[in-house]
């Protein structure tokens, strides 16, 4: 058996409820290549004893059979079968719901986002749900609810699933919740360690043994790995969902390295000389069985040939590492033909030998050099020592003899203490035989490596070191580093955000307590603009004092205290938190787990002070921790100003592994709420992409300078409608003549206004009609004067005057520099350039550059108002909405007057398919119809449209269901016109 066990399942929290309490005894067997849970015990019952006191035989379940815990179905053989049809059920009787009831947009769209959402998307974090089941799950909700919400329930995933903030529907997408989820919570739960981490970090290292490879786990090229390695583990899911989302996570685990110069993994090299996934699974299965990972476990001792035994058809039980193996590969005489392939491809010198010999081994401890190999030597070679699991045993050597060792050993209970030669063996019929050995490595010096001295105090390489760049000292630090030792130094930080150009830096100071003498630091805190606050920048202070006092090297036992300050008494609360209560919702988690991590191995205590910011305005003396407050606020607005105006380069930072580690998605840094960011820009990116495919008007999102967070807050002050109606017009899901013509809703999909065939948005917006022409001149002028109301720059309002003027005679048109839509200022120009680049349909959209904002920000400066340039966008965008909802009005109107919509719908074909029918009247039709034929034919034609739809729908309807004569007419087989007249289409 390779596991059995009986769970005996009590989910009433008292006495055994045999009524909800079941059992499972399973095996696992290989099949298909994996390991497979089956039943076992067939024969076998479990009887408890119940709250009355009898005894009762549980209900035994089999291996594929799921069981509710916790409100999730599982099943030991990994089905997700049981939890896919409880969503689905849960989804289909909402929309039931939802589509017999008569709720209005406002509430069908809150009903959506609050009610169901939260239903379905509980068990998902657990679950490895596919891409295709997600859908399917949600779609009978999203089918009923979408077009009660005024949102067809057919438009683009991209879309639909895409933020609010950035022009999206805003729908739940199950699946990137499921994936965004699941990453947060794994990391959450290991950096917490619970329980439940504890077994993360476990399956973690797992994954890191098979995959077999260098270096950390999220850096390694997952697609090719998936070739071989397992795919039954929540991490294995969790690491391909972010690789194809271009979700990077650093979580801290062991790594493998090489252990001698030259080394290799023996994986990395299979992936090298192997082009097939079969051959790469076999050398995996070997691999595993055997238990190695570096080209250094199977060859000889001395580095240079390969360890013969590895060569066999048997395969060896050799230990050549402490791992812990798990049992889950079965090899085939195919794999073992391939290993031995493998092999020779590696080893292709005479007799095995390595092209390049493996050089000395890495420096490792004596328990270390004894535990990961098998055979040893004495310095004398007098002996040969046998490591079998705890128990050595110890061969004599042969009299007479360089090499050969005695096949009879005596057991010893304790190891040798000698200093051991590593060796190969090679057995004969009557002796051991020593082919090569291998000296110990020296152990460097274990003590502190120093990176940095400032006079008396050294420094050991920081854990974070972006603080380094604006590292420096007083002249002499001898007092400072007396009072370190004392306890009785002070420690200060600072933050400083400017929000103009949202820059935050920090700076902090270790002093004396006469603050004669100091080290301080600072730095550009990271993270995206909309990141950045006073509350980030206060806790990157922390993060910087917290860095640079751990790389102190202190004198052995040494545990001075240190008096830690900071104006910003939120952030200094947060300080040291214990890791056990971060979680991965809170504001700045990324700040707050890197300056927990550091301070728990330090041998400092802390004692937090606050002090009052900005007392030098007061005109009073200020404390000694008030004066370095002051001083360290100069210096953070300083290393800012220097960001801003360009002084240094943009800062860069590094990976860490500190806390929950540095987590990007798109190469964005991810700061807080980890699922709920790493959500929207997961959504963000496949909206943007869907918008830039548009095919009317396609653009590269990635490089345009678009102020998100002003189409955001505009979209966020608007109505349910309006926002409705922008997310509708973007997604190009508004009901044009092409759309419709394209969902079989309507014949033709000519414009209403000037007869132009294939009517889509861009048409809307430029349509030559004169009645269109002077409601956008009308619209335009009320813009224009809006702009003036509100003080726009004199600039700004030429280039939106003269570029929309033009762009609605003639989208084409390209502006040169010497157009007179430029101002010809340096400044002025490339913020209409990078207007130019987004597009006046997207201008029209409400995406305003960012430089634009920036340019009415400074105009507002120099005027001296008190305006601001973001909620001038902010209504500027509001207003461009407004402009394209009339456009779209006037042209709804025209096509609901004069019945325009239904001759484009096939009204002059629903006339000849009247004549028709009255023409074979009765004909084959039940007597009941013939009260629809005692009107006239000229009368009848009179009638209004819906009279003669609903006319036509019955007799029409009546005569299919009873003749079996079809092609009549167009309405016979034409699906949009079948559509307009309610018929079943036959297509």
């Amino acid at each position: 058996l390779i596991n059995m066990w009986g769970s005996l399942i009590d989910v009433t929290g008292g006495a055994v409820s045999v009524e909800k309490s079941w059992w499972y005894m399973i095996d696992y067997v290989w099949k298909h290549g994996r390991w497979v849970a089956t039943d076992a015990g067939e024969n076998l019952d479990l009887i408890a004893t119940s709250s009355t006191g009898t005894r009762v035989s549980l209900k035994r379940l089999h291996a594929n059979e799921a069981s509710k815990m916790l409100g999730i179905y599982v099943a030991p053989d990994g089905n997700n079968k049981a939890q896919i049809s409880e969503l689905q059920k849960a989804s289909n009787d909402w929309g039931s719901k939802i589509r017999q009831g008569h709720s209005t947009r406002q509430e069908a769209w809150t009903a959506l986002s609050t009610n169901i959402t939260a239903k379905l998307k509980y068990p998902l974090p657990a679950c490895t749900l596919t891409e295709k089941n997600c859908k399917a799950i949600m779609w009978p909700a999203l089918k009923a609810a979408l077009p009660k919400s005024g949102i067809s329930s057919y438009i683009s995933s991209g879309y639909r699933d895409g933020p609010r903030e950035y022009g999206g529907a805003g729908c739940l997408s199950l699946f990137h919740y499921q994936g965004t989820a699941r990453t947060a919570l794994i990391v959450e739960a290991v950096n917490r360690e619970t329980p439940t981490g504890f077994l993360l970090h476990l399956c973690i290292e797992d994954v890191v043994l098979d995959a077999g490879q260098y270096g950390p786990l999220w850096d390694l090229q997952f697609k090719k790995i998936a070739q071989y390695i397992q795919q039954h583990s929540l991490i294995f899911h969790m690491w391909k969902y972010n690789t194809d989302h271009d979700i990077k996570i650093s979580l801290d685990h062991v790594l493998l390295s090489k252990q001698r110069d030259d080394d290799a993994a023996i994986m990395q090299l299979a992936q090298q000389l192997l082009h097939t996934k079969a051959d790469r699974r076999s050398i995996q299965a070997v691999r595993m069985k055997l238990g190695v990972v570096h080209l250094s476990d199977i060859t000889t001792a001395d580095g240079y040939k390969l360890d013969k035994k590895f060569y066999s058809t048997t395969l060896p039980c050799i230990q050549r590492n402490t791992y812990d193996w798990p049992i889950k590969h079965r090899v085939t005489t195919i794999d073992i033909s391939t290993w031995r392939r493998f092999l020779r491809l590696v080893f292709n010198r005479p007799q095995f030998s390595l092209a390049q010999p493996l050089g000395p081994w890495q420096p490792m401890t004596s328990t270390s050099w004894i535990k990961n190999w098998d055979y040893f030597l004495t310095q004398d070679k007098q002996f040969l020592y046998h490591r079998v699991n705890l128990v050595w045993r110890r061969h004599l050597k042969k009299q007479y003899s360089h090499k050969s060792y005695h096949k009879e050993f005596l057991e010893i209970e304790t190891p040798p203490t000698t200093n051991l030669l590593r060796t190969t063996i090679k057995c004969s019929n009557n002796s051991l035989q020593s082919t090569s050995c291998s000296q110990k490595p020296t152990l460097p010096n274990t003590s502190d490596t120093i990176t940095l001295r400032l006079g008396p105090i050294s420094l050991r390489k920081p854990k974070i070191d972006w603080f380094m760049k604006f590292l420096s000292s007083s002249t002499i630090t001898t007092n400072l580093w007396r009072e370190i030792l004392d306890g009785q130094a002070y420690a200060v930080s600072d933050g400083s955000y400017f929000p103009d150009s949202q820059t935050g830096a920090c700076a902090w100071i270790v002093a004396t307590r006469d603050g004669t003498e100091w080290v301080k630091g600072g730095g550009i805190i990271p993270g995206c603009e909309e990141d950045q606050d006073p509350y980030r920048s206060e806790l990157g202070g922390q993060v910087g004092l917290a860095a640079f006092i751990t790389s102190i090297i202190l004198p052995l036992d040494a545990t001075p205290n240190i008096t830690l300050a900071c104006d910003g008494l939120a952030a200094l609360n947060r300080v040291n938190m214990d890791s056990r209560i971060i979680k991965a919702k809170m504001k700045n988690v990324d700040m707050l787990t890197i300056i927990s991590a550091l301070w728990k191995d330090s041998e400092f205590t802390i004692s937090k002070q606050h002090v009052y910011g900005h007392q030098d305005e007061l005109g009073r003396d200020l404390t000694q921790l008030e004066q370095l407050n002051c001083r360290v606020d100069l210096w953070a607005k300083e290393i800012a100003q220097m960001q801003i105006t360009g002084v240094i380069p943009k800062a860069e930072f590094k990976a860490t592994n500190c806390g929950f580690g540095t987590i990007t998605c798109k190469d964005v840094l991810i700061t807080s709420n980890l699922q709920s960011n790493l959500y929207k820009h997961v959504t963000k990116h496949n909206f943007l992409s869907s918008l830039g495919n548009n095919s009317e008007v396609p653009k590269d999102f990635s490089t345009l300078k678009i102020n998100w967070e002003t189409f955001k807050k505009a979209r966020r002050e608007s109505t349910l409608n309006m926002q409705t109606f922008v997310t509708k017009w973007i997604s190009g899901d508004t009901a044009t003549g092409r759309v419709m013509k394209a969902r079989k809703a309507r014949l033709l999909d000519t414009c209403p206004n000037c007869n132009h065939e294939d009517e889509h948005l861009l048409h809307v917006l430029t349509c030559r009609s004169e009645d269109t022409k002077e409601l956008r001149n009308n619209l335009l002028l009320e813009l224009i004067l809006w702009l003036e109301s509100v003080y726009t720059s004199t600039p700004i309002i030429n280039f939106v005057k003269m570029g929309l003027t033009q762009w609605f005679n003639n989208q084409n048109h390209i502006w040169n520099d010497d157009s007179p839509i430029f101002s010809h200022n340096i400044k002025e120009d490339n913020a209409f350039k990078s207007q130019l680049q987004v597009g006046w349909y997207y201008f029209l959209c409400g995406m305003i550059s960012t430089d634009i904002v920036n340019l009415q920000q400074a105009h507002y400066i120099k005027i001296e108002s008190t305006k601001m340039g973001t909620r001038w966008a902010i209504n500027f965008t509001q207003k461009l909405w407004q402009m394209l909802h009339k456009l779209w009005k006037h042209r709804c109107t025209t096509l609901f007057q004069n019945n325009r919509v239904d001759n484009l719908s096939g009204l002059p074909q629903l006339m000849t398919a009247i004549s028709k029918e009255y023409r074979l009247g009765t004909d084959e039709l039940p007597h009941v119809y013939s009260s629809f034929f005692h009107i006239p034919l000229d009368a009848l034609k009179k009638k209004q449209v819906h009279y003669l739809k609903r006319w036509f729908l019955i007799v029409r309807s009546a005569r299919e269901a009873n003749t079996l004569v079809r092609d009549i007419d167009d309405f016979s087989f034409d699906g949009p016109l079948r559509t307009w007249i309610g018929l079943i289409d036959n297509g």
